[in-house]
Parts: C-alpha cells; structure tokens; sequence
C-alpha cells in the first residue's frame, strides 16, 4: 500500500532487520510514506516491514479474547490500539459480519482509526469474502487512516454515505478486489470518500448501487484507477429528487485519473 503498488514483507522473513546496521541516518520514510524503521533496525528494500500480522481463524463475528482464535473484527480492533503497520491474513471463505451493537469497531461496521496503517490481505477475490449482508450496515469507516484490502470480495454492505467503505480521509488502496451489490441510500454504492486519497487497481465493481456514483462517489479526492472494471452500477434517485449521476463514478473537485479500466451495463436515472 502508498502511492504506490508495494507487497508486504512476510514475518520472520529473511529481509526483515537486515539492513546494514552501519547505514547512517536511513531515511524518516520507505517508499509508500511509512516509517523507515521499526524494530530498531532497517530492512532490506524500499518497504518496512509490519510491526504484526494477525492470521484469522474463524469465519464468525465474535469477540471472546479467551478462545485462542482471532476474529477479523478482533483483528481490527488490535491494529487500531497498535499503532503503525498491521496486517491481517484472511484464508479462503466466507467471513459474515453479524454483531450489531458497539462503539468502534466492537459493533456493525469496522472502524479503522487515523492511528492505524492496516493491510487486509485475502486469497484472492474469488476465494475469500467479506459479507456485512446481516448488518444492515457497510463494511468499513476509514476514519482518516491508511487502508488497503488486497484479494478480498466486499458484499452486502448497506448504508448511507458508501455501501461497502466510508473513507474520510487518509488513504484507501483497493486492488485485486471485488466490491459487489452493495448499496448506498445516499451517493456512493461501494465507496464514498471525502478527502484523501483512493485508488483502485485490478479490482472489478459489480452489481452496487447508490444515489450519485452506482461504484463509487469521491468528493475532495485524489482518485487513482487502474486496470480495473465496472459494471452493472446504478445511480437511483431518490424519493423528493429528480435525478441521480454518475452510473458507475461520480466525483467533484477531485484529481481523478482512469486508465486502462471499462465501465459497462451501468446507467443513472433521471426522472
């Protein structure tokens, strides 16, 4: 994740702490922003390694800190009282996000927080899903933090304001994903975001619907896409308005940049 494409280091691995311990003043940063140092030596690469990774081994929305097995919304609640780089593995299956009620992320959507850099790494898009279609509610508020799923499908989000992810500010990185039917009933069917910065790459939207942006809606953003694909997106109106734009994307004063990526099959109503 950063502004540009990196893969995390594994745990453990031969590159992590194994920088030359006589390189004088390593720079503050690596090369997507993040500190350059942690643990107390630099790693070998352009990139730091995390500070933790958390495997998840359950499928189920639980939160029992004595049974041994991590959650994913257990995860998430880690990375966000530890601050700097986490990443959270998630195998293949389906992960049903059910509980309701709490602050945070101890209930309905994860909260991700501005202290937070997670990565949410699944095995791949058609292997590992992440369904909130229990909740009523969307699958992620990114307030103000760095975050970047990888090889997840995010389905059956449902809220105001982005069906699938909330991004208000900080940094949003999507790619090798799949965001399908969700629904937003204000603008922004998988992603609404207001400032910072977002971008998409080798993903594919399906099926999300929203009033102003069926796939996405960025106000005050820095939108990058690439190599990615929309379709089936719907901008609906609503009751008491007229009409609704930007079938699949919608933006305003934002820098947006597409390349490489087709929108089909997505429409915006207009009554």
């Amino acid at each position: 994740g950063g502004p540009t494409l990196t893969h995390a280091l594994v745990v453990g691995g031969p590159a992590v702490d194994a920088g030359d311990p006589d390189f004088a003043s390593p720079p503050d940063t690596d090369q997507r922003g993040a500190a350059r140092v942690i643990g107390g030596r630099v790693d070998i690469g352009a990139v730091e390694g995390p500070t933790s990774r958390v495997l998840v081994g359950t499928f189920e929305d639980i939160l029992d800190p004595e049974d041994g097995v991590w959650s994913l919304r257990e995860a998430v609640i880690f990375a966000n009282n530890d601050p700097g780089d986490n990443v959270i593995q998630l195998a293949a299956g389906t992960y049903v996000l059910t509980i309701q009620d709490g602050t945070g992320a101890t209930g309905g959507d994860l909260d991700i927080l501005d202290t937070d850099r997670l990565k949410i790494i699944g095995g791949g898009a058609e292997e590992t899903t992440i369904d909130a279609s229990a909740l009523e509610n969307r699958l992620f508020y990114v307030d103000g933090a760095e975050l970047n799923l990888a090889g997840v499908t995010l389905t059956g989000g449902k809220r105001d304001e982005g069906g699938a992810i909330h991004a208000a500010g900080g940094q949003l990185f999507v790619s090798d994903s799949t965001p399908r039917q969700n629904e937003s009933r204000g603008e922004g069917g998988a992603i609404f975001a207001e400032g910072g910065q977002v971008t998409i790459a080798g993903s594919k939207f399906a099926d999300n619907a929203g009033r102003d942006g069926g796939a996405v809606y960025a106000v005050g953003t820095e939108l990058s896409i690439r190599d990615s694909i929309f379709s089936g997106s719907v901008s609906r109106t609503l009751v008491g308005s007229t009409r609704a734009d930007g079938g699949a994307i919608y933006t305003s004063q934002s820098s947006t940049m597409i390349v490489h990526s087709s929108i089909s099959n997505s429409t915006a109503e207009d009554k």
